[in-house]
């Protein structure tokens, strides 16, 4: 008798931890709605909190066209008269945004049309879809804490030398490819 106790109690512990782990599985769908939290938006590990933030329309995250644009080192250019937003990359290629008809295009080539496109408030946001349409930038929404990940093809190191001859901190690059960045701190790659 005890061992048919103890086997069932088994059994019983055994099939309440499976179907507690499944129950409590991560899921994109049991993500509580964030839209009403503050919004990041990260450009090669800098935040750049302190400008124009993503929103939320309609339950769809909307990020601002202009500020992610020129973090990652675009110029932008906007035409009032024909409601357009014209940027051109660090490496010369030339995208434009054209609100009206909700679509970016690369020279005549339509590249993406966002349906959710618009205008609010003087500042033009797109989807986040939008930007992986564009060479020199990989972007990430990550749904899980409100914030969008930039990252350019030549992303800013943050590495400041103190030249002691004029007393003064200098921006500076790593010219050692062998370095990268991670976590803060430059990692040999050997």
């Amino acid at each position: 008798m005890k061992k048919v106790f103890k086997n069932t109690m088994c059994l019983a512990v055994l099939t309440s931890v499976l179907l507690g782990t499944s129950s409590s599985a991560y899921s994109e769908s049991t993500l509580p709605d964030l839209s009403k939290y503050k919004t990041n938006i990260v450009v090669d590990g800098i935040s750049v909190s302190d400008e124009q933030m993503p929103i939320y329309n309609n339950n769809q995250i909307l990020i601002p066209v202009r500020v992610v644009l020129e973090n990652s080192d675009f110029q932008v250019k906007w035409n009032n008269n024909n409601r357009t937003a014209e940027f051109i990359s660090p490496k010369g290629d030339v995208y434009v945004v054209n609100v009206d008809k909700k679509e970016i295009l690369n020279n005549t080539e339509v590249l993406f049309k966002d349906m959710n496109m618009m205008i609010k408030d003087g500042y033009t946001y797109a989807s986040p879809e939008m930007f992986n349409h564009i060479k020199e930038i990989d972007f990430h929404w990550d749904k899980a804490t409100n914030m969008a990940i930039i990252t350019t093809q030549s992303p800013k190191d943050n590495l400041y030398i103190y030249d002691l001859g004029q007393n003064k901190l200098q921006n500076a690059s790593r010219p050692d490819t062998n370095y990268q960045m991670q976590g803060g701190n430059w990692c040999s790659r050997w």
